[in-house]
């Protein structure tokens, strides 16, 4: 959901603010910079990848989650990083 805030960062101190001490919070968002879109035609794909991720106020906040917490006051932070690959658009 912090992809669509312009501001993930107050989300996330926010969430630090309301967490109980010792309390464990698990995130997950995307990073539309990883997104790769399988075209035959290579300028497509680039536009339309690059059309998605600017989509979002915050389209790479999945990169910066880790971050975001550290310096939130969040500590034992793993990070799991996925890929999306579209090889289609019957979606």
């Amino acid at each position: 959901m912090l992809q669509h805030i312009p501001d993930p960062e107050q989300v996330i101190r926010e969430l630090a603010r309301v967490t109980a001490p010792g309390g464990t919070l698990v995130a997950f968002d995307n990073d539309w910079d990883t997104l790769s879109i399988s075209l035959s035609n290579r300028e497509t794909a680039v536009s339309l990848t690059r059309f998605w991720h600017d989509s979002f106020a915050s389209g790479r906040v999945g990169k910066d989650l880790a971050g975001h917490f550290r310096d939130a006051g969040f500590s034992e932070i793993p990070a799991e990083p996925k890929t999306l690959t579209i090889v289609g658009f019957s979606l």
